[in-house]
């Protein structure tokens, strides 16, 4: 997995985490979602500072084959 999948996966993670802990526990989940909100954020500014300006191509792209099987679908047709 590439690094756009794992911070897109963070906050899905938090989210399950976050349903295990009772709402009595406020301070809990506070440190869960700022927690969550640093790890997104160090990933993305890695993400950044990894770019590379210099070239002209896509860069970071993900191939994942089940997105790609909706793109051989045929197309419906359209009657209006």
């Amino acid at each position: 997995m590439s690094l756009l999948s794992y911070i897109l996966l963070v906050p899905v993670i938090t989210l399950g985490a976050l349903l295990l802990v009772p709402a009595s526990a406020v301070r809990t989940i506070r440190w869960l979602c700022a927690l969550s909100g640093l790890v997104a954020c160090a990933l993305s500014l890695e993400l950044f500072f990894a770019y590379d300006s210099a070239t002209g191509s896509i860069q970071f792209e993900e191939i994942i084959p089940w997105v790609q099987r909706w793109h051989k679908l045929p197309r419906r047709r359209r009657w209006f």
